[in-house]
């Protein structure tokens, strides 16, 4: 356990918008990776479905309520990647991302109460599993902190953690995201 009880008890007690917040910017984070996937497959439309989606979330927490987002969950559930059909290591990011994105939206409509620890555990996840197909090895947790990559993911979620409370400050944290432009496991936007 990268972070431990008592991060994951205070991402807990965050509302549901809160914690929507938390997996939105994880996932705005991750997107690079799966613009980077999409350009790959040279899959244009899949970039702008997704793009879509994502901006229709953030209108949402700027106060546009009339955005539908049960009906942006299906698109997200309905054009995930495949990890069967595709065997480049991308399409893993790639799919993390809409999971990220998924979890956003229903932390909103089904109001679980663990979405952001789920948030969490599946961007530090992807930046382990890019680590180790990286060093072609399994990291185990000792050698875990080694690693800039995980220590830059720790420090982004926990100042994250502490932003999401203030509701004046999402487009903010949107703009910032945008700013650095570099995903959670180090691709930079061209």
């Amino acid at each position: 356990m990268i972070f431990g009880d008592i991060f994951y008890k205070n991402l807990n007690k965050l509302k549901d918008k809160q914690q929507s917040l938390f997996a939105l910017c994880l996932a705005q984070r991750a997107f690079i990776n799966f613009q980077l996937y999409c350009d790959c497959i040279e899959d244009a439309t899949l970039k702008n479905i997704y793009q879509n989606v994502l901006n229709d979330v953030w209108k949402w927490h700027l106060g546009d309520k009339k955005i539908d987002l049960e009906h942006c969950l299906s698109i997200v559930d309905n054009h995930m990647p495949s990890v069967e059909e595709d065997s480049m290591y991308g399409v893993y990011p790639a799919l993390d991302f809409t999971l990220l994105l998924s979890l956003a939206i229903t932390a909103i409509l089904q109001k679980g109460g663990d979405e952001a620890e789920n948030a969490s555990n599946l961007s530090v996840g992807t930046v382990v599993k890019f680590l180790e197909m990286r060093e072609d090895k399994e990291i185990d947790e000792e050698e875990i902190y080694d690693y800039d990559l995980v220590n830059n993911e720790i420090e982004f979620q926990v100042n994250l953690s502490k932003d999401v409370k203030f509701t004046d400050k999402i487009l903010e944290l949107r703009k910032d995201i945008e700013e650095i432009g570099v995903s959670n496991i180090g691709i930079e936007v061209n």
